[in-house]
């Protein structure tokens, strides 16, 4: 059980895909009313509040579970964090700075590690599979439904402006790269699992799941807008 460099780059990349795409579906919803298109502005923006807010709540249980079996007491500041939608990136900020200092720091280039060692990678390795679970979460909460209707109104308009293709790239690339992520934070984090080693694995696997869940987004896409016809 190891955190690598390139475990950490992964890492960086999520909460980059996890900041733009947020920034993207604000920016969709600021458009759509701004265009008088009140039903789609508030539909983007519903997906967007209730994704998050059940992450947020998930993460603020998460800490204050992890925070009772180490026997301390939750933080006043922590609930706040969450309250303001802060939570998911204090997570990433604790996991960063621990996973930046075992990655490059005290990362050793022989198999061997000392107990200390190996519990600050279990540490790390712990708290990036939490951070994974919660962007599977927010993905198919806020990821999945936000790019079927932004599909739909592709359909049904004909056309679309780049802030939506925005929004349906991301969209993609944030379900396919969440699914994926998890997928090796968890097989690292149990012992009795596989690792996903190599570019070869990780790509199959990624592309699957793209693949996969867009068949199904645009099978359910077409059939509504089939039967709106």
């Amino acid at each position: 059980m190891k955190y690598t460099k390139c475990n950490f780059m992964m890492s960086v990349l999520g909460i980059i895909i996890y900041v733009a795409d947020l920034i993207v579906d604000i920016w969709v919803s600021v458009r759509f009313f701004h265009e008088g298109q009140y039903i789609f502005g508030i539909l983007t923006f519903s997906f967007m509040l209730f994704g998050t807010l059940v992450v947020q709540c998930f993460s603020y249980s998460w800490f204050k579970a992890d925070l009772n079996k180490a026997g301390q007491e939750i933080q006043h500041c922590f609930l706040l964090l969450h309250c303001l939608q802060g939570g998911v990136f204090t997570r990433y900020w604790f996991a960063l700075k621990k996973g930046y200092h075992v990655a490059f720091k005290c990362n050793s280039k022989t198999n061997s590690f000392t107990k200390e060692q190996i519990d600050q990678h279990k540490e790390v390795i712990d708290r990036v599979t939490d951070l994974s679970m919660l962007r599977l979460f927010e993905t198919y909460l806020e990821g999945c439904p936000q790019l079927l209707l932004q599909l739909y109104i592709f359909l049904e308009h004909g056309q679309a402006n780049f802030s939506q293709y925005a929004a349906i790239m991301l969209s993609c690339c944030a379900i396919s790269w969440s699914t994926v992520d998890f997928q090796i934070a968890l097989r690292k984090s149990l012992p009795d699992k596989n690792l996903l080693n190599g570019f070869c694995p990780k790509a199959t696997y990624l592309f699957y799941k793209l693949f996969t869940l867009l068949s199904w987004m645009l099978s359910v896409v077409l059939l509504l807008f089939v039967n709106d016809k």
